[in-house]
């Protein structure tokens, strides 16, 4: 049998992110707003389907409820990669958080090992086809970088819409059984938010950088952020875990507390611009902030070093030096060794 696109994906980049989930498109669905889901993305379109009624559309909220503005900030992230010379579309979920900035997870930008020819933010997609998107031109290397703990800011080439501000982050930490909320793309979709049954898993992890949810989520969800009922970051959705089938079962996120801590280490007192321009031409590493009581074991996240990217590298392709109209593209991919995939797409090709 022909390996779809998932095969060619993970065949490309190893065992690890076989573990991933990944939600792939055709590279000629880059730059498009609404992306198709085919039959031979197996159960990825049954899953779209089943949780129609888990996940909420954000655009249905007022244009003056709290969870509106802060999702406003949130976006899809593309990228157009290319895999064993074949062009692949896929997306992530970001968040604006400052004018020229987009937080997101490593494993999206700059990810493990594939080659992205062009990166793209889309804003404002709550419908399909909706008009009101705005698609934003993104460097293809992120100006700070974490790959333990799965986050990365990533530059914008192009300003921001007239009155859209970024993201207040001022982080909280979520609670064992705490109600939360989740902001996401899943699977390349239109903006959505899961409130039903989106907790704080009972039982903390041994990790004081990871957060354990139970949010339900799908491949596009990654870099999706979560919030508490102050509307407050609590953390960056990265891993996919959670199986109807086991009661203990559960996805992994960041804390947004660790994220806001490690900016601080590396640039103490602008962590509430979340990140100054770059100085320098190389990375530099800088070691972890104590972020909890509980030591970490060995290989651990607070294991590696903070790593920032000082020097901007321009994206493939990419020249704009303005807000263009949208068009976009589709995959997500969750990259933890330990937690084993909760979706297993059996592409084939169209």
């Amino acid at each position: 049998m022909r390996l779809g696109l998932a095969g060619l994906f993970f065949a490309a980049i190893g065992t690890a992110s076989a573990l991933a989930q990944p939600s792939t498109f055709p590279g000629s669905d880059y730059g498009q707003v609404t992306l198709r889901l085919r039959e031979s993305q197996g159960s990825a379109v049954s899953q779209v389907i089943e949780r129609g009624d888990i996940f909420q559309r954000v655009g249905r909220l007022r244009t003056d409820d709290k969870l509106r503005e802060v999702s406003d900030r949130v976006v899809r992230l593309d990228r157009l990669i290319s895999v064993n010379g074949r062009e692949l579309t896929s997306t992530c979920t970001g968040t604006i958080v400052a004018t020229d900035l987009v937080l997101t997870n490593y494993h999206c930008i700059p990810g493990f090992g594939e080659d992205i020819r062009q990166a793209s933010i889309l804003l404002g997609y709550e419908d399909e086809d909706d008009p009101d998107a705005v698609r934003i031109p993104i460097e293809t290397r992120p100006v700070m970088a974490d790959d333990k703990l799965d986050f990365a800011l990533v530059r914008l080439t192009a300003p921001l819409p007239a009155g859209l501000t970024p993201l207040d982050f001022e982080p909280a930490d979520a609670q064992p059984g705490e109600r939360l909320t989740i902001l996401h793309h899943p699977a390349g979709r239109p903006k959505m938010m899961t409130v039903h049954e989106c907790f704080a898993y009972k039982d903390p992890s041994p990790r004081p950088t990871e957060l354990r949810h139970v949010c339900d989520t799908l491949p596009g969800s990654s870099g999706g952020l979560i919030v508490n009922v102050d509307r407050q970051p609590v953390g960056l959705h990265h891993t996919g875990g959670l199986s109807k089938s086991d009661a203990g079962s559960y996805n992994l996120a960041t804390r947004a507390s660790v994220i806001r801590a490690a900016l601080d280490t590396l640039r103490p007192g602008t962590a509430s611009q979340v990140a100054s321009r770059p100085s320098s031409s190389s990375y530099e590493t800088t070691p972890r902030p104590n972020v909890g009581a509980a030591a970490p074991a060995a290989g651990s996240p607070q294991d590696s070093a903070f790593q920032e990217l000082t020097t901007p590298q321009p994206s493939a392709g990419v020249t704009a030096t303005q807000a263009q109209p949208a068009g976009s593209g589709a995959f997500e991919q969750h990259t933890s060794p330990n937690v084993s995939n909760r979706i297993t797409d059996a592409f084939a090709n169209d």
